[in-house]
């Protein structure tokens, strides 16, 4: 963790401003008695010297050898000579350590003595001692004394109450604010981890043992980078310049290795922060792999949701084009019924007119041959249209039976016209297995295929008929195929739906009978198209082999 100071500073303060103002306490009553004491003892010593001189001078050297018998004349002379206020005792004694005068008075301890030799033509003859108390010295003193710890007490006491008072809250502060950070830190779920400025971990947070798997002691001192994917790496050492520099990262995602092997998608923060003497690096790391895997199959579901709302969407479009196309046959139904009642009869009475006249005119000109010839071939073409209207609105029920795929092209190809600028390909197997279906239903749905297939190439191209076994379905794939201008994306979806075509001349039931054809003969029949490319149907019908089985 990011380390707190512990040591209690302001106690260790408070310590130390108790001590110096107790050295103060001390130091100026000692250092007021030093300096006071040493003036006096040298005052006194300098006038010890100042009356034995005088007193040399004035008596000893009037009487030598007599001087001693000067008693009354030294004492007088020496009380008017000391001062009363500060000499206490004042005495002379002579060679042999006697006293020969002296003036007596009241000597309080502690007492201050000083002497000086008494001399009689330069040879010592006595001496002069002088006494005084110190008292007054040492209650000087102790009244400095006082004052000292007087004002002592009164520095103490402002120190106290003002910085030291203060740095204590400030320490209270401290040790709660560490506490809470402890507790954080220690329980946090997250990792609060500490770089060095050289991206060696300082501190980790026990969570990091949770999720990693490693003690967190085993990757103090080591680099931040052992630890993280070799691809994520490079966003890593960026960062941790970025921080070096002062600028924070609030979110990187890394991936960050457990003690397994596996690594796990993490979320960091990357934050400096100033530890005084140098730059450091702390954050948070946050396990998000449940978030990511959550996440992941969100995106799956939606993917899948998404998939089925198009299959719905298209299920539906198909069943609504089919209900559409269910509509619009059954009003082709009752068209038709009353349609081909009304123009089948008319149409069998002109063709039979028709045959009459061709047969009672047999010798006349070309032109009205010609003309009957086309009344003929339009009253066939009606009668087609009826037909399939007819086949369009009720499909007959299929004769099913066994037949080769190349007997029913051999005859739709003798049928159709074919352009020479059409070259067709016409590829189907000997070996293909028959097919079970009603022969005559197939030929029309085959005819009406090539049909428009030759029709959608008027320049020519190339014609492929291919078919196919699909043995594992148990069908016969049927494909035709032209290089025609191919069908236009938004006429793709309409191609089936009754009375549409794109045809000058044509009424939109080819494709809606073939297909009804083919689903009646238990087929498919689809189709791919490409602008500019061409188009391809393609037919499926059920084998012969797979009906012998189902009986």
């Amino acid at each position: 963790m990011i380390p707190v100071p512990t040591r209690n500073l302001a106690h260790t303060v408070a310590w130390l401003v108790g001590l110096f103002v107790a050295v103060v306490v001390l130091a100026v009553p000692v250092g007021y008695w030093s300096v006071t004491y040493r003036h006096a003892v040298g005052g006194l010593v300098s006038e010890t010297e100042v009356i034995a001189r005088a007193i040399t001078q004035n008596v000893v050297s009037q009487n030598p050898g007599h001087w001693e018998f000067e008693k009354v004349r030294i004492e007088e002379y020496l009380s008017r000579l000391t001062s009363t206020e500060e000499i206490e005792v004042g005495r002379i004694l002579n060679g042999k350590n006697e006293v020969v005068a002296e003036v007596v008075g009241a000597l309080p301890p502690p007492v201050v003595t000083s002497s000086y030799p008494i001399t009689d033509a330069g040879a010592v003859v006595g001496r002069l001692e002088m006494s005084r108390s110190a008292r007054p010295l040492v209650m000087r003193a102790g009244v400095v004394g006082l004052a000292a710890v007087a004002a002592g007490l009164g520095m103490y006491a402002v120190l106290w109450y003002l910085p030291i008072r203060s740095m204590y809250q400030a320490q209270n502060l401290a040790k709660q604010s560490e506490a809470r950070y402890r507790g954080f830190f220690e329980h946090a779920d997250d990792i609060i981890y500490l770089l060095a400025p050289d991206g060696r971990f300082e501190s980790l947070s026990p969570s990091f043992e949770r999720l990693t798997g490693w003690h967190p002691e085993k990757l103090i001192g080591k680099p931040f980078a052992s630890i993280v994917h070799p691809d994520d790496l490079p966003r890593a050492a960026e960062a941790f310049q970025g921080a070096l520099s002062g600028l924070s990262t609030p979110l990187l995602e890394l991936r960050i290795a457990r003690k397994t092997g596996e690594y796990f998608d993490a979320e960091l923060s990357i934050v400096p922060v100033d530890l005084g003497d140098e730059l450091a690096i702390t954050g948070i790391a946050r396990d998000v792999s449940e978030r990511k895997h959550a996440e992941k199959r969100i995106r799956k579901l939606n993917e899948e949701l998404e998939t089925r709302v198009q299959e719905r969407t298209r299920q539906l479009l198909e069943a609504q084009d089919e209900l559409v196309r269910k509509e619009k046959l059954a009003m082709l139904g009752e068209l038709a019924g009353s349609v081909s009642h009304e123009l089948r009869n008319p149409l069998g009475v002109m063709s039979n007119a028709v045959y009459f006249l061709q047969t009672m005119l047999n010798g006349a000109d070309a032109s009205v041959k010609e003309y009957l010839g086309i009344i003929r071939a339009e009253i066939a073409r009606s009668e087609l249209m009826v037909a399939s209207l007819m086949d369009a609105v009720h499909t007959k029920p299929p004769d099913l039976v066994a037949f080769k795929l190349t007997e029913v092209f051999d005859e739709v190809m003798r049928k159709l016209a074919i352009s020479s600028s059409v070259s067709v390909v016409l590829d189907i197997p000997d070996a293909l297995p028959a097919t079970q279906a009603d022969a005559m239903q197939m030929q029309q749905v085959f005819e009406n295929l090539v049909s428009n297939a030759i029709d959608a190439m008027p320049e020519g191209g190339t014609l492929e008929i291919r078919a196919r076994e699909d043995a594992q379905a148990g069908a016969i794939i049927i494909s035709v195929r032209d290089t025609g201008s191919g069908i236009a994306p938004e006429n793709m979806a309409r191609l089936f739906q009754p009375l549409f075509t794109t045809k000058a001349r044509g009424i939109g039931l080819g494709l809606v009978v073939a297909k009804n054809l083919v689903e009646a003969n238990g087929g498919t029949l689809t189709v791919q198209s490409e602008v500019g490319q061409g188009t391809t149907f393609t037919v499926t019908l059920p084998a012969a082999r797979s009906f012998v089985e189902d009986d």
